[in-house]
């Protein structure tokens, strides 16, 4: 009797001391109260890599308390966070503001910068050319264009600001980048600058 009571204390006591282990080895950076089978696990890990989150119970912050409410001021922690992780992720892949005359915006690999077309080697080899904001009305379709330089090709274009309300196709010919703007199921206007990823001299 002592000896399967024996066996059992120790079968209990290795199960209490493996359990911690195989949940930090399946999350050693997440978590502790998110495990894989939580629907929502990958975004509450990628809110976690970014920032967005610190968690629950800090100065630990070892939790995330997935099951209660959003307060207020986390709340505002979170869109705070997001700002500036959009910021630092997005801002070198921007356009310039503006480039001085005679200018274009050029993208070195980093950021976009404004060059000299005529760098004698020193140009980037990729250019942006930005084209006319064009209004799309709710239950339409339009055409937003931009062209490259002389002696461009276009790469890439899209438009800014993209969203949810609208699709955008990208028809490419030559120095010219044809986004088509596909407001059709939209309910409001829509209003959009068009731009184009050049190359060449």
């Amino acid at each position: 009797m002592r000896s399967s009571r024996r066996i059992w204390v120790i079968g209990v006591a290795l199960a209490v001391a493996l359990v911690p282990a195989l949940a930090f080895a399946s999350h050693p950076d997440g978590f502790e109260d998110v495990p894989d089978s939580n629907v929502f696990h990958d975004d509450i890990d990628w809110m976690q890599e970014t920032g967005v989150t610190k968690g629950c119970n800090p100065p630990e912050n070892t939790e995330y308390c997935p099951d209660r409410q959003l307060i207020r001021g986390e709340e505002a922690a979170f869109f705070h966070r997001y700002d500036g992780y959009l910021r630092g992720s997005l801002e070198p892949r921007l356009l310039p503001e503006e480039c001085a005359e005679g200018q274009v915006a050029a993208y070195d690999g980093t950021a976009w910068v404004c060059a000299d077309p005529s760098g004698g080697g020193t140009t980037p080899g990729l250019t942006a050319a930005v084209g006319d904001p064009v209004t799309v009305e709710p239950g339409a379709t339009g055409d937003a264009v931009a062209t490259c330089s002389t002696g461009q090709i276009a790469i890439a274009g899209s438009v800014n600001p993209l969203n949810d309300t609208f699709t955008v196709s990208t028809s490419l010919d030559g120095a010219t980048a044809t986004m088509t703007v596909d407001n059709t199921t939209g309910t409001e206007a829509v209003t959009v600058t068009p731009y184009a990823v050049c190359a060449g001299d």
